[in-house]
């Protein structure tokens, strides 16, 4: 079940990859939407009687920009985090685009 999970985030990944090279256009559109996640996932090690453990953690965050003229607008962001104790966070922000 883990290697699994393991393929199937590689293949996430892989195909989320090429995602930038289609987002880069030319015209200049009034909202844009954007998605990242990011996670650690490290190993618990023991060296001299000392036990380093660590757990995997990740997240999305995910934003969203309306611009009402072509230099002014407004950003909603909004992230999640995991697995044990998930927090929750939504910001908004005036944004500039030049």
């Amino acid at each position: 079940m883990r290697h699994r999970k393991g393929i199937a985030a590689l293949a996430l990944g892989a195909s989320l990859l090429c995602l930038p090279a289609f987002s880069q256009e030319e015209s200049v559109g009034r909202s844009e939407v954007s998605v990242q996640m990011f996670g650690t996932f490290t190993r618990n090690t023991v060296q001299d009687g000392i036990n380093q453990a660590s757990r995997n953690s990740g997240g999305i965050l995910a934003s969203y920009r309306f611009f009402f003229a072509d230099h002014q607008g407004n950003r909603v962001s909004s992230s999640i985090t995991a697995p044990r104790a998930p927090q929750r966070a939504t910001t908004s922000a005036a944004a500039w685009r030049e």
